[in-house]
């Protein structure tokens, strides 16, 4: 275990010049704003960091075949929301290699609300994020669990 942690890192992290599967650029509240997906994991972007995009989630959960069938982030309310679906090969559909519905309103400070996602949401509805346009007066309204990134 302690010598594929290090291994999956080196091999999971995008390159500086590597772009992402998707990005989010945007100033919010008078903060500039830059989220990546890569690999079903999230990034996020400063210069700050050496390599640019430093990974502050690691969702992938399986360490070999996978894909990540679905990868949105939005912007809802005063947040930033991004949700992923990592599907282990064969598993024939779901999310059991990770799953993550995260939402944020600087990219610093980071709410989990994966498990009000997996109550309330059709699996076979995959426009429903698309389509959300408040949380206000939805079962999303309701307290989500803080998280920290990743050292």
């Amino acid at each position: 275990k302690d010598v594929i942690k290090p291994l999956n890192k080196i091999l999971s992290a995008p390159p500086r010049e590597m772009k992402m599967d998707i990005t989010f650029n945007e100033v919010i509240n008078g903060n500039e704003i830059k989220i990546g997906i890569y690999n079903c994991n999230i990034y996020t972007y400063s210069i700050d960091h050496k390599k640019k995009w430093k990974k502050i989630f690691h969702v992938n959960k399986s360490l070999f075949f996978k894909g990540c069938t679905y990868k949105e982030i939005l912007h809802i309310d005063d947040y930033i929301v991004v949700y992923l679906c990592n599907t282990p090969f064969g598993a024939g559909g779901g999310c059991g290699a990770g799953e993550a519905f995260y939402r944020t309103k600087d990219g610093v400070d980071w709410e989990d609300g994966t498990k009000l996602q997996t109550e309330y949401v059709l699996q076979d509805n995959d426009t429903y994020w698309k389509d959300l346009k408040s949380f206000k007066g939805t079962v999303f309204d309701q307290k989500w669990r803080k998280i920290e990134p990743l050292e």
